[in-house]
């Protein structure tokens, strides 16, 4: 009966993890799937290990409060839009985890969800990734960096995802790993192959087009360098360290050619913005409704001449190559806080915020808080630059927080990974 419980238990960790493992990969069946089965696996294992038995209140609960209020946003304000679209209806599935970790969250989670198995599973989809660009470039001519990368970018974009998608889900693998390497006691073998594979994913980031994934890179990575030589008593190389990180990524931004004219200046983000502030600043209240902010935003854009110029020429293009139509409805404004902002209102901005700062400063996670604000701080980098539910996903936010809200446990199951003495 032991061991049934215990396989029971597992359920919603194995549908997590099947989640994680498709996150950078387009939204589809996978990740689905990993997030139905998780849910229903939670559901199970709350029921046949009677898991409301041990249930009480903690403070730490608020965050999910803010989550299912956060969700319940999209429809309360759609209520009182005067029309719909398929956008709102995508951004209800979309936002979903929102709804079913914040339900799960204050059930009560399970303790089997280890952080070292969400590495793992985070390091085998970058090695995948990594053995299907360098298949796809194998042969291929070497005409010049800038030809090359472009090369990669067109297979990247075609077999894999966007370069959004990509770096982010990389750069959040380098934060699990650099937990693994400081704080896990899991075996050393294990740490020497997270190592490798860190190499790789570092590597990685710095050849591909995704300026925000390098930007983050280069505050990551001092850090955890910094805290490999606090652990191991070298602080005097700290200072040194800083230096020499500094210099290397003032000569990667002189030669890398995303940080210069054209692609840096004529870069149609501020007139974007410019058209979406606009409509903020016509309604900071309430906001215009999913539906209606997206036609509004449209609109907008269409009239102003730096947005045609900078944003529509070129979506046209991309538009008709990959659709054999112009849908400009698809059209968003690259800043999930401030679309949040648009589309329902100060309201939901305020809670998106709390959805991000909560946990951090509520969750019984101890040291691990850090690592924690680490992933967030790799989310808000490229939500700056992107819309949720376009190249970011709205998942990561309550997955992050169920990864990191249990205290470590004293589990040698699973890889035979023991928890920090």
């Amino acid at each position: 009966m032991d061991t049934i419980k215990r396989i029971v238990a597992y359920l919603p960790t194995v549908g997590i993890l099947v989640a994680i493992l498709a996150l950078p990969f387009p939204y589809g069946a996978l990740q689905r799937y990993g997030l139905i089965f998780g849910a229903a696996g939670f559901l199970t294992d709350y029921i046949w290990n009677r898991r409301w038995e041990s249930w009480h209140w903690t403070s730490a609960k608020w965050v999910y409060i803010a989550f299912l209020a956060f969700y319940a946003c999209l429809p309360l304000r759609e209520l009182f839009s005067p029309e719909y679209n398929w956008l709102f209806h995508t951004k209800l599935e979309t936002y979903m985890p929102f709804l079913v970790f914040g339900v799960m969250g204050i059930m009560g989670f399970n303790e089997t969800q280890r952080p070292e198995l969400v590495t793992g599973s985070m390091a085998l989809s970058c090695v995948y990734m990594g053995v299907v660009l360098v298949h796809a470039m194998w042969g291929v001519p070497y005409t010049g960096f800038a030809e090359w990368q472009e090369q990669l970018k067109l297979i990247r974009d075609t077999q894999l995802n966007t370069h959004m998608v990509v770096n982010v889900y990389c750069n959040m693998a380098l934060v699990f790993i650099g937990w693994v390497l400081l704080v896990s006691s899991c075996k050393k073998w294990y740490k020497w192959v997270l190592g490798i594979v860190a190499v790789g994913i570092i590597g990685g980031l710095l050849i591909s087009e995704g300026r925000i994934g390098q930007m983050t890179l280069f505050v990551l990575l001092p850090l955890f360098v910094a805290a490999w030589f606090h652990k191991c008593g070298k602080l005097k190389w700290i200072v040194p360290m800083f230096a020499t990180i500094a210099l290397a990524a003032g000569l990667f931004l002189h030669v890398a050619p995303r940080f210069h004219h054209p692609s840096l200046y004529d870069n149609a983000r501020p007139y974007i913005w410019r058209v979406a502030w606009s409509m903020v600043e016509e309604k900071p209240i309430f906001g215009w409704g999913v539906s209606t902010a997206r036609d509004e935003f449209v609109r907008r854009g269409l009239e102003d001449s730096n947005f045609q110029i900078h944003y529509v020429e070129e979506f046209k293009y991309v538009s008709n190559e990959a659709h054999g139509v112009v849908k400009y409805q698809i059209m968003h404004p690259h800043n999930a806080f401030l679309e949040t902002w648009m589309e329902m209102g100060v309201t939901g901005l305020l809670l998106f915020v709390l959805c991000i700062i909560l946990p951090i400063y509520l969750l019984p996670i101890g040291h691990n808080r850090w690592y924690l604000a680490a992933c967030l701080f790799v989310f808000c980098m490229q939500a700056m630059f992107e819309t949720m539910g376009a190249c970011l996903f709205p998942i990561w936010i309550p997955i992050l927080v169920y990864i990191w809200q249990n205290p470590l446990r004293n589990d040698r199951s699973l890889f035979h990974l023991s928890d920090q003495s």
